[in-house]
């Protein structure tokens, strides 16, 4: 007697699915994202300040609150922000941006009193040949 064909195909099939179960227990979830986050405070929220309403109108008022949230990335793109993140991390960014601009500005305003300096210093020598290249450059 053989055996049947059919029988090993499914033992296979089983042993690969319970293989595919056992590396999804082994994953560690992924992070939540933005809407998943907002939606789960939104619902928990709704139903304790209204306990009476079902889970179907308590999320489609949450979906609707979401529609209008700043936590949405549509909204923080349609109120002007190209990146789609929230208003609070691109306001953060905004703010790493001020001070990269001032601190270059600080610089710029530094080599200029720098360079004036050696022009000055230079004008008092009164020998151009001697200076070097930069200050020549820098003065004229």
């Amino acid at each position: 007697l053989q055996p049947d064909p059919s029988l090993a195909a499914s033992d296979s099939k089983k042993r690969k699915r319970k293989e595919k179960r056992e590396k999804k227990e082994d994953k560690e979830p992924r992070e939540l994202s933005g809407y998943n986050k907002f939606m789960r405070t939104q619902l928990n929220a709704l139903k304790e300040t209204n306990p009476e309403l079902g889970h179907k109108e308590a999320f489609k008022l949450a979906t609707e609150k979401w529609a209008t949230s700043p936590d949405n990335p549509k909204n923080a793109a349609q109120q002007g922000d190209e990146s789609g993140k929230k208003p609070s991390e691109s306001a953060e960014g905004r703010e790493n941006e001020d001070e990269d601009k001032e601190k270059e500005e600080e610089e710029k305003e530094e080599e200029a009193a720098e360079s004036q300096e050696a022009c000055a210093a230079a004008a008092e020598d009164g020998d151009a040949a001697v200076k070097p290249e930069e200050v020549v450059a820098e003065c004229s």
